[in-house]
């Protein structure tokens, strides 16, 4: 995963993810794993034929089907939820919660309409391929 600041971002930074798959086929077949456990990521499973060992790839700038079935939301360290890792917006969760009025069930709607947010401007496809340059390294947005 591209995670540090820098960029243009380019496939001349990464191991293609056919090139890893190619080399770990020299040694050993690799069976499509069946669906994966929820919350396992963007990581695409195969298990390993010979040895039964389960290896998954991620091949966030290499695949063009990365983002299909990505449903990850991160929260920063600061209270920002971001709905992609390769997209810069971000909704203030902190704000949403500091603006406790005392009203139970006003504050019970706020958080949920903040992560709702999020979730409705979850992009389609991150912005890897498009000069895209981190802003924040990933000990600034979680995970």
């Amino acid at each position: 995963m591209p995670l540090t600041p820098g960029g243009p971002l380019n496939e001349g930074h990464f191991f293609p993810v056919a090139e890893a798959m190619a080399r770990f086929a020299d040694h050993d077949t690799l069976d499509p794993a069946p669906a994966k456990p929820l919350g396992h990521g963007p990581a695409r499973y195969f298990r390993m034929r010979r040895s039964g060992g389960l290896v998954g790839f991620i091949g966030a700038v290499t695949c063009a089907d990365f983002c299909a079935d990505c449903n990850k939301l991160r929260l920063t360290a600061d209270g920002k939820l971001r709905p992609c890792l390769g997209r810069h917006g971000e909704i203030d969760l902190h704000q949403a919660l500091r603006a406790t009025t005392g009203d139970r069930l006003a504050d019970a709607i706020a958080l949920p309409a903040a992560i709702r947010e999020a979730i409705v401007n979850k992009p389609e496809h991150h912005g890897f391929a498009e000069d895209f340059a981190m802003k924040r390294p990933m000990t600034a947005i979680g995970g």
